[in-house]
């Protein structure tokens, strides 16, 4: 490697994110903290819900992306790519998901349900009665439904006829494990109009949802194990009221409510969370946030993995400064930090000086790497790397 051809390599390398049309962007998301006595890497924790935003299918739907996470001082992310209006959209749900919803995220294990469906047994005898119950049939939702009714019958000593026989009873309990908006219950009430009125029972709801599902003349009652906390009023302040009333205006019709619920995943599933698309004009899906080791929806949904890099803090001397985030996208090196207008790209060269740097933290060591990479003399190499290291200092992408 010959000096003019290093020094070249990062000059270009630099200059080409102010002249570039089209080149990429980095979306910065910094994902909540997870609820204390939750470890690192485990359900509920940025790594882990970064890791299972990296499975998701929806990446199908973009283009080349890379996704690269700092852990320390505070976890960030960076999303790498060139995006249209409708993936910033979709990076923007992502943003709300990891920034607002992770915090509250609840996840709910096999034996978390099962202790959920003695509660909403207890909560049935005392609404209507052990006789009642005796004369009651037992309907589901599918498919979550189905595994909080088998609880359910057992929890409550059912007899087999009260499931087989669906609508004989004198009232009929439609079952479910959550209800986020009623849509599914709206949805099976419509599909079987000629069912006398039933009790609705799904193991969570938001009580605002329970009012509002009791005043369809259809359903008799509906009962939660517990309650979901409506954070959009908080979230968003004076705005909510309008944000309100565009949700009722575009689903109005299969909604008894719309609100923003703590996020919840069941070991078996990861209830949708849908957001509005301007750029699309239509509702989309949202990201999952609970991995498929943690739920077995997952294990069937799950895509062609989008790699997640970890961002090198280095060991100093000389080391990235702490809210810089770089990542390999494609052949290139793309770095930035929240401050900057535009991204930094580097290739060729200037990535081996770069990781070099990141390595060793001294001149001398990334100089050393750098030469032994190239067949080159040290020395020869130490000038490109001070250059370099100069103007990565001034545009505040390495600290001493």
């Amino acid at each position: 490697m010959a000096s003019s051809e290093a020094t070249r390599a990062h000059d270009e390398a630099i200059s080409v994110s102010e002249t570039h049309v089209g080149a990429p962007e980095m979306v910065f998301i910094r994902p909540g903290a997870a609820p204390e006595g939750v470890a690192d890497g485990a359900i509920g924790s940025p790594v882990h819900a970064v890791s299972a935003v990296a499975s998701s299918p929806k990446w199908a739907a973009f283009g080349d992306v890379a996704i690269v996470l700092r852990t320390r001082p505070e976890p960030l992310l960076g999303v790498v790519g060139c995006f249209d209006d409708a993936e910033r959209a979709r990076l923007g749900m992502l943003r709300t998901q990891l920034e607002f919803g992770l915090p509250r995220l609840r996840y709910v294990t096999y034996e978390d349900a099962e202790a959920g469906v003695a509660t909403l047994a207890e909560a049935l005898l005392a609404r209507f009665g052990r006789a009642a119950i005796d004369r009651a049939t037992f309907a589901a939702v599918p498919r979550g439904g189905h595994i909080v009714l088998g609880m359910l019958a057992y929890a409550l000593g059912l007899r087999q006829e009260q499931l087989e026989r669906v609508g004989e009873g004198d009232i009929l309990v439609l079952v479910d494990d959550c209800a986020l908006t009623g849509n599914r219950l709206r949805r099976w009430l419509d599909a079987n109009p000629d069912t006398a009125q039933v009790v609705f029972a799904p193991l969570f709801a938001a009580p605002e949802l329970r009012t509002a599902i009791e005043r369809d003349d259809r359903v008799l009652a509906c009962v939660s194990a517990h309650d979901l906390v409506d954070g959009a009023p908080q979230r968003l302040g004076d705005a909510y009221s309008a944000w309100r009333d565009r949700w009722l205006t575009r689903h109005g019709d299969t909604r008894y409510w719309v609100g923003q619920p703590e996020p919840l995943c069941f070991a078996w599933s990861e209830p949708d969370v849908g957001f509005w698309n301007e750029a699309t004009g239509r509702e989309e899906r949202g990201w999952p946030l609970v991995g498929a080791e943690g739920c077995l929806r997952q294990r069937t949904e799950t895509a062609a993995r989008v790699p997640v890099q970890e961002q090198r803090h280095g060991l100093g001397p000389l080391r990235p400064t702490d809210t810089l985030l770089s990542c390999m996208w494609g052949e290139r090196l793309v770095m930035a930090t929240p401050s900057w207008e535009r991204c930094v790209v580097l290739d060729g060269t200037a990535v081996a000086i770069w990781r070099a740097i990141e390595a060793y933290g001294t001149v001398e060591g990334a100089a050393a790497e750098v030469a032994q990479a190239y067949g080159a003399p040290t020395r020869r190499v130490e000038d490109d790397v001070r250059s370099f290291i100069d103007t990565m200092l001034e545009r505040g992408a390495l600290q001493r």
